[in-house]
């Protein structure tokens, strides 16, 4: 049998490598977890009909007979013990939090409690439109009474607002990730403030977290902060 391999048979029934019984599945390249008894007859007929035809009389297994009976080995592996070789996956393990996106799978406990998305920085981010709506007439109006130019003065409320969202960033990613929930990098406190609110969103309804409150208070924050910013640009 170890000449067959070496080589590197066609796809086929053979005998177990193992030892056991049961003739495995050979896919040209490796073992399976597929096996199969071995043809069986009553009469001298059939052992002869089963000689000459050989084991290739046995039709191939399907895709999902593979997959049911690795799976079913892999389980039997598990319950004898983790530290046993066990054969590759059909599909790697995701990787990552528990809510990773990898596999944008329903969530194993609601997005509710001590686990929930909804970081108290989460709405500190949330009134960043706002702020920015606010101080920008500010900085446009009030820094040229003490010295400042009004692009100065703008650009001084951007820088100070992004700043600003960088760390709420920050701090939100610590809380997430001590939650098990993916995280948001800073850098996207180089986008706008709108940016930033709606990546977040976007990463948690990936990881299947409940943002419809979170797009209602954005949205209103972002036309009270446009709001804000009119009025008092006319004023």
């Amino acid at each position: 049998m170890t000449d067959t391999l070496s080589a590197s048979p066609d796809a086929g029934w053979y005998d177990d490598p193992a030892g056991g019984v049961e003739l495995r599945w050979w896919d040209g390249l490796r073992w399976t977890a597929a096996t199969r008894e071995r043809p069986s007859a009553a009469r001298d007929d059939d052992l002869t009909e089963i000689a000459a035809a050989g084991v290739d009389s046995i039709p191939a297994p399907s895709l999902a007979e593979l997959l049911r009976e690795d799976a079913e080995l892999d389980r039997r592996l598990h319950e004898l013990g983790d530290d046993l070789p066990r054969p590759p996956r059909r599909r790697p393990d995701p990787v990552g939090p528990r809510r990773s996106t990898w596999a944008a799978a329903q969530l194993d406990e609601p997005d509710v409690g001590d686990r929930s998305s909804r970081t108290p920085a989460a709405w500190a981010l949330v009134v960043l439109p706002l702020l920015l709506g606010v101080l920008l007439p500010i900085g446009w109006r009030v820094l040229p009474d003490v010295g400042f130019s009004p692009v100065f003065g703008v650009l001084l409320v951007l820088v100070v607002v992004h700043g600003l969202a960088a760390l709420v960033l920050a701090v939100d990613g610590r809380e997430l990730a001590r939650r098990d929930w993916e995280t948001l990098s800073p850098l996207w406190a180089l986008s706008t403030v709108v940016g930033v609110l709606v990546a977040r969103i976007a990463l948690v309804h990936r990881q299947g977290g409940a943002v419809r409150l979170g797009v209602i208070l954005s949205a209103c924050s972002v036309v009270l902060g446009t709001a804000a910013a009119t009025i008092l640009a006319l004023v």
